[in-house]
C-alpha cells in the first residue's frame, strides 16, 4: 500500500495541474469629484480622470461593464453604498472563483482624508473599509493632494512580495495602495493634458507605454514605475514636484498584470527606428497619450478605433501624420509617415530636409555622405548597395538595400527594411513589419505581420516531407523537400493564407522538381506544376494539425497526379 503512495500522489498532482483555472470575479469602483468644499479651488478634470480610468479598465483590464461602478461628485454615503454593492457582487462569485477589487479616486484631499464637498472621509476609515472587503486582491489608487498619507499614516504591514497576475488566474492575496503624491505634496492637474499629471501618465502606461518587456501586458510594477517617473519629470520644475508613494503587500509568485494589450480592439505601433517625444491626439485635439521612445525599442499602445494625429519634434521641425485605427488591426507608424508641418517651438536648429535623389557609387556612401540620417522622398540608386534612414519611393541596388523605414519599393538581391509599406523584390528580403508584399526565395517578416512556419507531413505517395513557409500571410514563399526513398522532390511555391483562428485556409502554387535516388545531378528528371489547398486547425499556440489535397500536372506529358497529405505545422 505504501508503495502506491508516490504514484497516487503523482497522479493527483497531475490532475490538479490539468484542472481548468478558477474563474475570476473583478469589480472596479471609480470615483471622480471636482468639488473639494469651501475654500478649495474647483477642479476641472477629476470627472474625466475617472471616466478614462474606467474605460481603460473595461477595455484592457478585464472588468465587465456591469462591474465598473463609476461615481461622479459623490458624498461619503454614496461611496460606502457603492463599496457595499461591490462587496455584494464579489460575494456572489462561484465558490472557487478568485475575487479582485480595483478602487480609484481623483479629487481633493488633505493629510487627513478625502475632501468630499463639506465632509471629509478620513484615510484611516477609508482604508479600514477597503481592507474589510473580503477579496483575494485589492488595488487602490488615489490621485489627490497629500494622498501619500493613506500609506504613511495608516497601520500597515511593511514590505511586499512579487505576485502572480492581477486580472488572471492565480493564488495571490494581499493589497497594493498607490498614490499620486506624498503626504506633504499637492497633486496637480493640467489644462493642456485635460487630466491630472499622474492619472494621464498612469493611463498612458496602462495603454502600453509602460510595457517595458514588450510582452503585451502591463504589470503593476511597470505601470507604477512609468507613472512615477513621468509624473516627477513633468512636475519637477513646478512649485511642488510630485513623488508618488506606494504600499504593496502581496503573497504569491510573479507580478500583478493590470492590463492586457491583446484585449484591445485596435493598437498603434511605433516603428523600432523611431525616436523622440510623441503626442497622440484625438479628432477633438484632446491629448490621448504623450510618451518617449528610444531608437531600437518596440512600442505599442492600445486605443479605441478612430482617427488620431501623431506628432513629434525633430531638429527644430514639427513632424506629424493622421492615422485611422480600425478593428481588429495594429497600425504601425514609421519615419516615412511623418510629414514636416512647420517649425517646432523648441528653438532647435533645423536638421536635414528630405532629398529627392540619392546616388551611391561606393557602398553605404553617397554624395551626401553616410546615409544613416538621410531621408529620401524619391529614388535612392546605388552601384552596389546603400543604406538610408527612410525611403519614400524606390531604393534600387544590384546587391543590397537597407532602410529603417520603407514606403514604396526595394529592389535588389538582398533587401532589408525595418518597417515596410509597399514591396520588397529580391532573393532575400527582411522586414521588421510589413504592409504589402515581400517577393523572394526567402522573405522574412517579423512581428505579427510575418508568417514563419515549419511543416512535417506525409503524403499519399511520399511518406516523409519537410517544409517551411516564410513571408507575409497573404503572400509568402513555401519550400518543401519530400521523398518516397526512391526519389526526392523539391517544391517551391508562392502561397497565401486566410487566418480564421483557430482554423486557417491556405493555397500555394509552384513547380516541383524530382531527382532519382536523391542525386542532385538528376534534379528535374520529372517536372511538375502543383496547386495545393491546405486546412489547418490550431490545437496549441505553437502547433496546428494540417490536412490538404494537391494536383500536379507533369510538364512533359500533361498527366495530372492527385495527392493528399496530412501532418503538423509548427509556429515560430
Amino acid at each position: 500500500m505504501l508503495a502506491l503512495a508516490p504514484a497516487l500522489l503523482s497522479t493527483l498532482t497531475a490532475l490538479a495541474a490539468a484542472a481548468p483555472p478558477a474563474p475570476t470575479a473583478r469589480v472596479a469602483v471609480v470615483v471622480g469629484r471636482n468639488d473639494g468644499g469651501p475654500g478649495r479651488e474647483l477642479l476641472r478634470w477629476a470627472h474625466k480622470d475617472a471616466e478614462t480610468v474606467a474605460a481603460v479598465m473595461g477595455a484592457l483590464g478585464g472588468v465587465a461593464d456591469a462591474d465598473r461602478l463609476v461615481l461622479v461628485e459623490p458624498d461619503r454615503t454614496a461611496i460606502d453604498a457603492t463599496l457595499a454593492l461591490a462587496e455584494a457582487r464579489l460575494s456572489l462569485a462561484p465558490p472557487r472563483a478568485r475575487t479582485e477589487l480595483f478602487f480609484y479616486y481623483s479629487g481633493h484631499a488633505d493629510e487627513l482624508g478625502l475632501l468630499l464637498g463639506p465632509e471629509r472621509y478620513p484615510f484611516r476609515e477609508l482604508r479600514a473599509r477597503l481592507d474589510a472587503i473580503a477579496v483575494d486582491l485589492r488595488v487602490v489608487i488615489v490621485d489627490a493632494c497629500a494622498a501619500g498619507a493613506l500609506v504613511t499614516r495608516a497601520d500597515r504591514a511593511k514590505g511586499g512580495v512579487k505576485t502572480a497576475p492581477f486580472l488572471a488566474e492565480g493564488d495571490l492575496t494581499g493589497h497594493a495602495y498607490l498614490t499620486s503624491a506624498a503626504d506633504d505634496e499637492i497633486a496637480q492637474e493640467s489644462d493642456r493634458l485635460e487630466a491630472s499629471y499622474f492619472t494621464h501618465d498612469l493611463v498612458t502606461g496602462l495603454r502600453g507605454a509602460a510595457d517595458h518587456d514588450r510582452d503585451r501586458t502591463v504589470t503593476l510594477t511597470e505601470a507604477y514605475r512609468y507613472a512615477f517617473d513621468a509624473t516627477l519629470a513633468r512636475t519637477q520644475d513646478t512649485a511642488s514636484p510630485q513623488h508618488p508613494v506606494w504600499d504593496i503587500a502581496l503573497t504569491g509568485a510573479g507580478d500583478v498584470v493590470l492590463t492586457r494589450l491583446d484585449a484591445a480592439s485596435a493598437r498603434l505601433s511605433f516603428a523600432p527606428s523611431l525616436a523622440g517625444h510623441f503626442f497622440v491626439r484625438d479628432p477633438r485635439d484632446v491629448l490621448v497619450a504623450e510618451l518617449d521612445k528610444t531608437a531600437g525599442d518596440a512600442l505599442e499602445i492600445a486605443l479605441p478605433p478612430g482617427t488620431f494625429t501623431v506628432a513629434t519634434h525633430d531638429a527644430g521641425r514639427r513632424l506629424a501624420t493622421t492615422i485611422t485605427l480600425t478593428t481588429p488591426r495594429t497600425r504601425t507608424i514609421t519615419r516615412a509617415d511623418l510629414a514636416d508641418v512647420g517649425p517646432a517651438l523648441d528653438g532647435r536648429p533645423r536638421g536635414r530636409a528630405p532629398i529627392r535623389l540619392r546616388v551611391s557609387i561606393i557602398p553605404m556612401i553617397g554624395f551626401e555622405g553616410l546615409g544613416d540620417d538621410v531621408v529620401v522622398h524619391g529614388a535612392a540608386i546605388a552601384l552596389l548597395g546603400d543604406r538610408v534612414l527612410a525611403i519614400k519611393g524606390a531604393q534600387l541596388a544590384p546587391i543590397f538595400n537597407v532602410a529603417d523605414a520603407v514606403t514604396g519599393v526595394q529592389i535588389g538581391l538582398v533587401n532589408i527594411g525595418g518597417d515596410v509599406r509597399g514591396a520588397q523584390l529580391g532573393l532575400v528580403n527582411v522586414a521588421d513589419s510589413l504592409e504589402g508584399a515581400s517577393l523572394g526565395v526567402f522573405p522574412w517578416v517579423g512581428g505579427d505581420d510575418g508568417l514563419r512556419h515549419l511543416e512535417l507531413y506525409a503524403t499519399t505517395t511520399e511518406p516523409l516531407a519537410l517544409g517551411w513557409r516564410v513571408g507575409a500571410r497573404w503572400l509568402h514563399t513555401a519550400v518543401a523537400l519530400s521523398t518516397d526513398f526512391s526519389e526526392c522532390t523539391l517544391a517551391i511555391a508562392v502561397g497565401t493564407e486566410i487566418d480564421l483562428y483557430p482554423i486557417s485556409l491556405g493555397f500555394d502554387f509552384g513547380p516541383r522538381l524530382a531527382a532519382r535516388r536523391c542525386e542532385p545531378q538528376t534534379l528535374g528528371h520529372r517536372s511538375e506544376l502543383a496547386l495545393r489547398a491546405l486546412l489547418g486547425v490550431r490545437v496549441h499556440p505553437a502547433l496546428s494539425l494540417v490536412i490538404g489535397a494537391s494536383g500536379a500536372a507533369d510538364l512533359d506529358d500533361g498527366a495530372l497526379r492527385p495527392d493528399g497529405f496530412f501532418g503538423l505545422r509548427f509556429f515560430r
